[in-house]
Formats: C-alpha cells, structure tokens, sequence
C-alpha cells in the first residue's frame, strides 16, 4: 500500500468501505476493492474505518473487524477467556448491556491511558501506571511472546479496585501514609 491514499481520509474522518453482496470490500476513498489485511493495515495505522453493506446501509465494520481478529490473529483471541464467550453466548439482554458498556468504558480508559501527556510530550505512555502497581516491573512485550493474559487481567481488577478506593478516599494498605499531626495536637512521649 504505497501513497495512494486520498487526502480527504484523515484519521478523524473514517474511511468508508461498502461490501458488496459478492463479498468483496470496496475503499471509496481509494476508489479502488481491498482485501482484509489491507483493513488492518488502515487500522494499525490509526485509521477509523466503517464498513457498510452496499444494498441494506447496515453497518458491518464490527463483523469485519471481528473476522480479521480471528482469520488473521487467532493468538489475540486468547484475550477473552472461555468463560467470558460461554458468558456472552448464555448472557440475557440486561447482562450483556452491562458487559457491553464495561468492555466500552475500560478500553475508552485505556485508549486515554496510552496517549502521551500534553504536558510533557515526552511521557511514555503508561508511565504514570507504574505508581499503583505493586511490582515495578511492567510486563514486557517481546517479539513472538504475549504477556500472560490472565496475569494481565489480575493486575487491570488490581487496578481497578484501587481506583476505587482511591476515589471513595480510601487509602490502600500499599500506598498508607503516616497521618499527619493536626495542629494543636502533641504526640505521646512514648520513644
């Protein structure tokens, strides 16, 4: 995929894609039919995409999206446990509503956590993580190897449950702080 892409798809404006009923993904702003891995690559590059079906109007970009994750990173899938897609398949309307909108407020919080400051343009994303996290070492991603995903979700419910507690002013047993004398006030002379 070289420079031929149109100037009027910025990575605000999603590119528009129509499939049609012989399967094929037409990019109207290449004017030209693309392959799925050429979607993915639109994706990595931070491009937002919309798939809609050529005589309905339906929006597909989900079904697509979904059928590149599994046809071209089967590994990714590990993401979600047998359990959650046990659960997502028995769920009722009111459970899935629930599990729709965490799934949509955690990644919208992870998409913010991994922009760079404003401030500080040189902040590594994540980097101001490492202060609610117990071992100071973040897991690292290296060629041919995830990190553990189970692990990684231990630590996001660690995470979040101390946000929690921070945010109801609770301090956690990791991160107390001797209280501070209140004016006025003498401490026991007990040394």
């Amino acid at each position: 995929m070289a420079d031929t892409e149109a100037p009027a798809a910025s990575n605000s404006e999603p590119v528009p894609i129509v499939r049609y009923p012989n399967r094929r993904l037409y990019d109207r702003s290449q004017a030209r039919y693309v392959t799925l891995p050429e979607i993915a690559e639109l994706v990595r590059k931070g491009k937002k995409v919309t798939v809609r079906d050529s005589k309905t109007g339906e929006d597909l970009t989900r079904l697509i999206l979904t059928q590149i994750i599994v046809e071209q990173y089967p590994e990714r899938m590990e993401l979600f446990p047998v359990s959650v897609l046990s659960s997502i398949i028995h769920a009722n309307d009111t459970a899935l509503g629930f599990l729709r909108d965490y799934l949509a407020q955690s990644l919208s919080y992870l998409e913010l956590m991994q922009r760079p400051a404003t401030a500080n343009p040189l902040l590594l994303p994540l980097q101001w993580m490492r202060s609610f996290v117990p071992n100071p070492e973040m897991p690292h991603v290296t060629l041919g190897r995830e990190p553990d995903s189970d692990a990684l979700l231990r630590r996001i419910a660690e995470l979040e449950r101390r946000l929690d507690a921070f945010q109801a002013g609770e301090a956690t047993p990791a991160t107390t702080t001797p209280a501070r004398e209140k004016p006025g006030r003498k401490r026991s002379a007990s040394r």
